[in-house]
């Protein structure tokens, strides 16, 4: 019984997790430029334009770049604290 609920709880929780990366993934396939959800059709014409213009490539490795400075961060602050407990 313990372990049945856990199992739901631990589906729920990944559920709630996973939910705002499918809708991001659902909107980008969108045809027209305004974002809905559900699309009205699928495209997959944004991907080629993060390659081919300089702004959306250099959010890109903005974007990239603050990711691994955050996880470098938060892994050497949990680390530490980790050991000590």
């Amino acid at each position: 019984m313990i372990r049945a609920a856990k199992m739901v709880f631990l589906t729920v929780v990944f559920g709630m997790m996973a939910a705002p990366l499918l809708i991001v993934a659902g909107v980008s396939l969108n045809a027209k430029k305004r974002m809905f959800f559900p699309p009205d059709g699928i495209s997959m014409r944004w991907y080629p334009e993060i390659y081919e213009e300089a702004k959306w490539s250099s959010a890109l490795g903005n974007s990239v770049t603050i990711a691994v400075c955050s996880g470098f961060l938060a892994v050497s602050i949990a680390l530490p604290i980790a050991y000590f407990l």
